[in-house]
């Protein structure tokens, strides 16, 4: 793929690709039909070391095709053969990989050497005399009828240490310590998840495989619950998993969304929420453990509108846009025309030296040393101006900057972030350089301000006084714990507000 970009930019780059066999380019046949493709239509010609050439196009797409079919297939028996050896592995007692669930510590055995002489050895569970005693606390207090917020709280408060690092505990390590009933109940349970590339393209997809392709082992290690109290938390956590929906805590604000007090980028956190990654993990003594995404974008879109609402400030916001697009517009070609009108002066130059040169020995020598150079970087200017044509966008009128901005103005609040997040997050990143949220708690209930940095290119202290200018403060009141945060100036009939 980076030859085939380099080769977007550069279109003389290069004329040949050479692999080793059709294997190192891809054992997948879709993937590599699609690179050959992709190297042939920019007229480079794929040479495989391993695979002369009959100089026949035909016969050598059809070898390159049947090369294709036992790569995959070799790909296919090598995952199948791993996929038997992580089987035979959970059969015989021991673990096919990976770190060991909160409570155990692996347990390494000697089982031989390879054929190289570097050990085999294999990997059990053995209770972690320090921790293990945690999860069979976890499992009883979420029996009882304890909350897992209280549960974390409480290991929080104790200075428990997680399974990762870091003393502070919520609802998610909780939660994978409960659905692990039967690995705590001395079981070894292989394929229990998977599908990644399905889950890749659909968050939503099930995570957990139907339990009749799952392998599992009894008795492999020592438990750490009883069936009793297994059984019932696994009860509890069914009709739970059954009221739970889809969480999208993602941040849609990416780089644009900052704790105030740590200089930290906020995280998606819960249910459309943000928060610090400081505070979450107790890393100090920050305040912004949840922030309502949703009332950080809609008092964004908020503000937006307060300064694009007025005629005045339309006509100045058109100017800005104007003259950022002019600057835009330039693009470097400026300094691309005249390093490329000194050039083709210096070619002049060289070529009435040459004629003036009586001996065609000394003139091919000069051409070659001093000619020669000057008319690859012509021709690499050139080269760049084509492309810089290329991607320059079509030329806007104050009238087409006009309509837009009364368009956006007239829809700005009828938008729903749910069904145009990246559309939304464009516009924000236009408008705004940066936000820093600081969250203060008073009498249980918390409160956000939000301190904008606008794009001075659009919005600075020229821009009316009633407007937003400079840096904005703006004041977002509610719990900070559920997900249903007012907005004062918002309006009630928008969503989680």
């Amino acid at each position: 793929m980076e030859l085939i970009n380099e080769l977007k930019q550069h279109p003389d780059a290069f004329s040949k690709v050479y692999v080793h066999d059709t294997s190192r380019l891809s054992r997948d046949q879709v993937t590599q039909a699609v690179l050959i493709r992709e190297m042939e239509q920019r007229d480079v010609e794929v040479v495989f070391v391993k695979q002369p050439s009959t100089n026949d196009v035909t016969s050598d797409m059809l070898l390159r095709s049947i090369n294709a079919v036992f790569d995959q297939l070799h790909s296919m028996k090598s995952a199948d053969d791993a996929k038997r050896g992580m089987k035979e592995n959970i059969l015989q007692g021991y673990r096919a990989g990976g770190p060991a669930p909160y409570g155990y510590m692996l347990n390494r055995m000697h089982r031989g050497e390879d054929k190289h002489g570097q050990d085999i050895t294999k990997s059990y569970l053995v209770p972690d005399p320090e921790i293990a005693p945690i999860v069979g606390e976890v499992f009883d207090r979420y029996a009882s009828g304890e909350s897992m917020a209280s549960i974390a709280k409480e290991l929080t408060r104790r200075g428990v240490p997680r399974a990762r690092g870091g003393l502070y505990w919520d609802t998610n390590p909780v939660r994978q310590i409960l659905d692990r009933a039967d690995t705590y109940l001395g079981k070894l349970i292989w394929n229990r998840s998977g599908d990644r590339e399905r889950r890749r393209h659909n968050p939503r997809a099930a995570k957990v495989r139907p339990e009749e392709v799952w392998v599992v082992k009894a008795d492999a290690h020592e438990p750490l619950i009883n069936e009793e109290i297994a059984d019932k938390v696994k009860k509890m956590r069914s009709k739970q998993s059954k009221k739970s929906v889809y969480v999208d805590s993602s941040n849609l604000l990416g780089d644009l969304a900052w704790c105030e007090k740590c200089e930290q980028r906020l995280q998606g956190w819960g249910t459309n929420r943000l928060a610090c990654s400081h505070a979450v993990r107790g890393n100090s003594d920050c305040n912004l453990t949840s922030v309502s995404q949703s009332a950080v974008i809609y008092a964004m879109l908020e503000m937006i509108f307060k300064h694009i609402s007025t005629k005045k400030n339309t006509q100045l916001l058109t100017e800005r846009i104007i003259k950022a697009y002019e600057h835009e517009e330039d693009d470097g070609s400026n300094e691309i025309k005249r390093r490329f009108k000194k050039v083709g002066k210096s070619i002049d130059k060289w070529n009435r030296v040459i004629d003036g040169i009586d001996s065609p020995e000394v003139a091919s020598t000069i051409a070659q040393e001093k000619l020669s150079p000057l008319l690859n970087q012509k021709k690499e200017f050139v080269q760049e101006l084509i492309e810089i044509a290329t991607r320059k966008p079509p030329s806007i009128t104050r009238e087409d900057v006009q309509d837009a901005l009364i368009i956006l103005r007239d829809n700005l609040r009828d938008i729903d972030i749910k069904s145009s997040k990246e559309e939304v997050v464009s516009l924000l990143k236009l408008f705004v350089l940066r936000i820093y949220v600081d969250q203060k708690e008073k009498k249980g209930l918390k409160s956000s301000k939000l301190t904008i940095h606008w794009n001075p290119a659009l919005i600075s202290e020229n821009t009316d006084k009633k407007s937003p200018q400079g840096d904005s403060t703006v004041g977002i009141c509610g719990s900070g714990t559920g997900n249903r945060t007012p907005v004062t100036w918002l309006r009630t009939t928008r969503p989680n507000h």
